[in-house]
């Protein structure tokens, strides 16, 4: 998918959460988080960003070089990975965005 159509999609539907594997965006996948997360229509969306250390020794590092922390709301996850850690990981960023837009 282009990260022009994931943007739109997700502003149309307001996702729970948005899993982004960088590596299988025609473009930079970092750039898409960065947009997602600029936009106030997404901005609290959790994401799951998953991303391969070997084809991508950056890790999470590039997705805040602007001086960013990484917020609640975005967990990276190295691949490879099981379903069961996957969906866990899901389920925890979803969760921990809950808890924040509750206080």
């Amino acid at each position: 998918m282009h990260g022009d159509r994931a943007i739109r999609l997700a502003r149309d539907l307001q996702p729970a959460v948005v899993v982004l594997d960088v590596g299988q965006m025609n473009g930079d996948g970092y750039q898409l988080l960065h947009q997602l997360k600029r936009d106030r229509r997404t901005a609290d969306v959790p994401v799951v960003v998953t991303f391969e250390p070997q084809a991508d020794p950056r890790g999470e590092q590039p997705a805040w070089q602007a001086g960013h922390e990484v917020p609640v709301g975005i967990r990276f996850v190295a691949k490879p990975f099981s379903m069961e850690q996957l969906v866990a990981d899901i389920s925890a960023v979803v969760n921990a965005h809950s808890v924040v837009k509750e206080f």
